[in-house]
């Protein structure tokens, strides 16, 4: 089942760009605002890494299941991530 598991988060890491940054701000890639849901591990430090993003809250629930289930050393939780607001030019 590792297997399984490794080559589906390979396969969501491949389609995964860098984020854009345009004048300071961090832009959402066309991706990331099509699958806004996201499964997050926790790593120490606060820090954290995406696993993998969806389009559906469900498809996202069923995956977190999967991984509790098969990856017990590490927590995951599932997050709404919503694009940043657009800023107006300052004058």
């Amino acid at each position: 089942m590792k297997n399984i598991l490794s080559t589906s988060v390979m396969a969501s890491k491949e389609k995964r760009t860098q984020p854009v940054t345009v004048a300071g701000e961090v832009k959402m890639t066309y991706f990331e605002r099509l699958h806004p849901w996201c499964i997050i591990k926790l790593l120490p430090n606060c820090q954290r890494i995406v696993v993998a993003r969806f389009r559906r809250r469900r498809d996202a629930d069923d995956h977190f299941r999967v991984l509790q289930r098969f990856v017990k050393e590490f927590t995951f939780v599932i997050v709404f991530d919503i694009p940043p607001k657009p800023t107006l030019p300052k004058e």
